[in-house]
Formats: structure tokens, C-alpha cells, sequence
């Protein structure tokens, strides 16, 4: 986390992120409970999976330095909680 913060992401690592979250949003939709339980939502709220298009184009078009600017304006480690469960026995 402190060097992401320090040095932002990579582009490489940018590109991975982006084709990793755009595969798992077009798995999730090829699901049939996950289509389901989409296409009541989204007639719920009076709208299309064009939505889903459009937010998958923007995560496309993410840009290194936004993706940095965003990273550094809302993560905030000093403010991060920490919990730890367990026995703790040894």
C-alpha cells in the first residue's frame, strides 16, 4: 500500500487490473442467476444493462493518472482498521 501511494500503480498493472474487472463483470453477467437477479434490478430502477455497458467503458478508459489521483484522494491508510480473530491459544 505505501508504495502504491509513493509511487502509484504501474501501467502494467493498471492494464491487468482493467482486463481482470471487465472479465469478471462480463463472467458474472453470462450467469444465469446472476442475469437473473441483474435484469430484476435493473427493472427495479427503470434502466438496461446499458449501464453495465457504460461502466465497463469507463473502467476501459481509465486513465494512469487518474487511476493514481483516485488512489491517493481517497485511501488513507492511518484511518484503516485492522480486526484479527482467532483463538489465540499459542
Amino acid at each position: 500500500m505505501a508504495r502504491s501511494l509513493q509511487d502509484g500503480f504501474t501501467a502494467t498493472e493498471l492494464q491487468e487490473a482493467q482486463r481482470g474487472l471487465i472479465s469478471a463483470r462480463r463472467l458474472s453477467r453470462a450467469q444465469d442467476a446472476r442475469l437473473a437477479a441483474g435484469l430484476a434490478s435493473n427493472l427495479r430502477l427503470d434502466r438496461t444493462f446499458a449501464i453495465s455497458q457504460q461502466v465497463d467503458d469507463a473502467i476501459a478508459a481509465a486513465t494512469l493518472e487518474q487511476v493514481n489521483a483516485a488512489l491517493r484522494k481517497y485511501i488513507r491508510p492511518e484511518a484503516f482498521v485492522y480486526g484479527f480473530g482467532g483463538d489465540f491459544k499459542e
